[in-house]
């Protein structure tokens, strides 16, 4: 247990063990410190808040929304989709082109389309669709933040 222990305990606010509570007494240094702590506390609780000047308010709030809207991330292009991703739609699309090959053959042959064929078709499709647009909502939804300001004022900003 060192002053610059307790100092900074004092400084964090944490609580004193009751060796430190009776350091804190019986040294000097420690004791002005925490004295001087807590006047500079009871100073800032006593301040007023100043004023803000005219429309500094307002003007600050604009410029805040024209940064955030600027800043968007790169706009206009695509996001990356990764290679494993492009190599199972690829499987995904040709076993749904195969079903379709046997639906088609199934109907030329007995007039009727197999409800079995077109399950498994609308079932691959559903896949490679979430395949191929989920990598990309995930990389993005992670990016957006929304935003409230003081004036109720919202703003949805891309990281």
């Amino acid at each position: 247990m060192t002053c610059r222990h307790i100092q900074s305990k004092l400084l964090d606010g944490a609580h004193l063990t009751p060796a430190e509570t009776v350091h804190v007494e019986e040294c000097g240094a420690c004791s002005a410190f925490a004295a001087d702590l807590a006047c500079i506390k009871q100073s800032v609780q006593n301040m007023e808040q100043p004023a803000l000047p005219g429309d500094v308010r307002r003007s600050t709030l604009k410029q805040a929304h024209v940064r955030m809207a600027m800043s968007k991330s790169k706009p206009g292009l695509p996001a990356a989709v990764p290679a494993a991703v492009w190599i199972v739609v690829g499987f995904s699309l040709l076993v749904c082109a195969g079903f379709l090959g046997f639906g088609i053959y199934a109907y030329v042959k007995n007039g009727t389309l197999s409800v079995f064929y077109i399950i498994t078709m609308l079932l691959i499709i559903q896949n490679a669709a979430a395949l191929v647009f989920g990598p990309v909502i995930i990389k993005h939804a992670g990016k957006m933040r929304a935003f409230t300001f003081i004036d109720g004022t919202a703003c949805v900003h891309a990281v």
